[in-house]
């Protein structure tokens, strides 16, 4: 309380309420950045989120494809063997004859 007295006394009544107002202003305009910065940081977490829906959108379609490849897999592979048993067939038939 001391310390005020001093400062009241050495600036003056006129130069501390000036000093005052000028400090509120500043914790108003620190205040309105505050909420600007938190609605922006709410519209990137909401890009965030609809940007992570996505990704689980694309991963999903993703494992889709492999489970369809997995499948044309199999049956490259029986009709590989199915080709391989023909093809062998006919070589013993060619042969054998």
């Amino acid at each position: 309380m001391e310390k005020i007295v001093e400062v009241i006394l050495r600036w003056g009544l006129p130069a501390v309420t000036a000093f005052a107002i000028f400090l509120f202003s500043q914790v108003l305009s620190l205040k309105d950045d505050i909420q600007k910065i938190n609605l922006a940081l709410s519209e990137y977490r909401k890009i965030g989120e609809i940007e992570l829906e996505k990704t689980k959108e694309c991963a999903s379609l993703g494992n889709r494809v492999i489970q369809e490849v997995k499948v044309l897999d199999s049956y490259t592979a029986q009709a590989a063997r199915d080709i391989f048993i023909k093809r062998g067939c006919e070589f013993l038939q060619k042969n054998v004859e």
